[in-house]
């Protein structure tokens, strides 16, 4: 038997929920751990590089999983904000923990229980800052949780949250932006009598929809204590919130593409509207990379789609065997463009980098094609020595791929609207290339997590350019083709698979 024919196996402790409740998993990821995964080209599995050296349960056991797998969510550290397009200068951490100065915390840690409670360390406190449903946008209704409607959702906090940065409104960092990802919904919790997609009401979808996307929100430190607060009436308004409704458009090579067409977008540069957003990332120039995930869960009608767009489906986890697979949640009957019988090209619409500059809540979200569409965890941004800009993203699939981004254009340094204006366009063209991961010391690992002789563990890879200059390298795919349907670019041969089922939650 090749390794090619070999049955996918999972490895130990990876049981699909780890740690999760059901419905985390039903609800975050469509189940995905569940359903077969979509890779199935005969790519070597990376962690097959070392399994005639080491069981799976040895690498475990040595703790020595997170240098295999990290990367399936791996965002690494954000850099700090760079200066609002205002003009105002910015420092500080991105983070809500710490003060201005960023320092570190210290604490006795809290032993294991199980109270129904929120414990913290002794000196410290903890306080909602702001909950589902509050109210964020100028006359934006109070939460009533028996009478919400879209319309008061879209003007409230959304469900759920994942990525989350605050970026500075000041030199000090006193005052700053809250941008935190809505990555999906919990109908079951937030509905009183919620039986499932089968029985939901169409209200019920299109306040699920405006309970998507992303919260922009303006907070203020209280005084030096640690606290901070939501500023009510800020000098500038500055809250928004992006929902599965809110109009989006495309850039880079792939927009306009057919790929990306339908009849309600028939240009294919605009679209409705970000699902399932996930991690993220904070880049040089002060905006905010938001990473479209688990998009394929919302999507029904996989039976009824056109033959020649069912294997691109399949590949990005749409089941094409039956109308509403298991746990589907019905948006069809709110919103057509969820039915791809009728709209077979509206999935290809999500899956990508999104861009959103918090500090003008009227500018219009980007997604950039140049970055590659799949399941987004988030984006790692660097600034390489050469000035151009570097985006580390990984495709949060089991066995599927790590890619990176390399701009065309440099960082300019400057505040002027040139400058500002040249570098809200570095993630619209450039090179996108995908890993192959090798493994060079594999005689010397045992499982027990002692080094190798030579001190490290060798681990080499190669970045394989998949698209440069605007145009494709994959043979036999245009430069859309590869940009919209990155996954089967990636699959062509020799290029093993960089990871395997995770074991948690990916780090966001």
């Amino acid at each position: 038997m090749t390794l090619a024919d070999e049955p996918r196996r999972l490895l130990p402790l990876a049981d699909g929920h780890g740690g999760r409740s059901s419905m985390t998993c039903l609800y975050r990821c469509g189940n995905a751990c569940a359903h077969p995964a979509p890779n199935t080209s005969g790519n070597e599995y990376f962690g097959d590089a070392v399994k005639t050296e080491v069981s799976r349960r040895g690498i475990f056991k040595a703790g020595a999983v997170g240098a295999l797998v990290i990367g399936a969510g791996a965002t690494g550290a954000v850099p700090a904000a760079a200066a609002p397009s205002s003009g105002a200068a910015a420092s500080g951490s991105s983070s809500l923990a710490g003060g201005p100065t960023g320092a570190g915390l210290t604490f006795k840690a809290i032993p294991p229980n199980t109270l129904d409670a929120v414990i913290v360390p002794n000196g410290y406190d903890e306080k909602v800052l702001i909950r589902w449903g509050d109210p964020i946008l100028p006359g934006a209704l109070a939460f009533d949780v028996d009478n919400q409607s879209p319309a008061s959702q879209a003007g409230q906090f959304g469900y759920n949250n994942d990525f989350l940065v605050v970026v500075p409104l000041d030199r000090k960092f006193t005052r700053g932006l809250l941008v935190v990802n809505h990555e999906y919904t919990n109908e079951e919790l937030m509905f009183r009598g919620y039986a499932g997609g089968a029985t939901a009401t169409v209200q019920q979808m299109r306040i699920a929809l405006a309970a998507h996307g992303m919260s922009v929100v303006e907070v203020e430190r209280v005084d030096r204590t640690g606290e901070w607060r939501i500023v009510t009436h800020g000098r500038r308004h500055y809250n928004r919130r992006l929902t599965g409704y809110t109009p989006m458009e495309f850039t880079g090579p792939a927009a306009g593409s057919p790929l990306l067409r339908t009849a309600a977008d028939p240009h294919g540069v605009r679209v409705l509207g970000s699902l399932n957003n996930c991690s993220g990332g904070l880049t040089p120039w002060g905006t905010v990379l938001s990473g479209e995930e688990n998009f394929n869960q919302y999507f029904v009608g996989g039976d009824g789609a056109p033959a020649g767009a069912k294997p691109a489906l399949a590949r990005y986890g749409i089941d094409v065997s039956k109308r509403y697979p298991s746990g589907s949640r019905y948006w069809d009957k709110a919103d057509a463009r969820f039915d791809v019988s009728k709209n077979p090209q509206e999935p290809n619409r999500f899956g990508w980098i999104m861009e959103v500059d918090p500090y003008d809540a009227d500018s219009t979200p980007r997604k950039h094609t140049a970055l590659g569409r799949f399941k987004h965890e988030g984006a790692a941004v660097v600034v390489a020595k050469s000035g151009q800009v570097v985006a580390y993203m990984g495709d949060d699939e089991r066995f599927d791929y790590m890619y990176k981004f390399v701009s065309d254009r440099k960082l300019r340094t400057g505040n002027s609207k040139a400058d500002r204006e040249s570098n809200r366009r570095l993630l619209e063209s450039g090179s996108l290339y995908v890993a192959k991961l090798g493994f060079t010391s594999a005689g010397e690992i045992d499982g027990t997590g002692k080094l190798p002789s030579d001190g490290a563990f060798n681990g080499t890879g190669t970045w394989i350019p998949l698209t440069r200059g605007g145009k494709s390298l994959v043979a036999g795919m245009a430069i859309d083709e590869v940009l919209v349907h990155t996954r089967l670019a990636a699959d062509r041969p020799a290029r093993p698979r960089w990871t395997g089922p995770r074991t948690s939650r990916s780090a966001s």
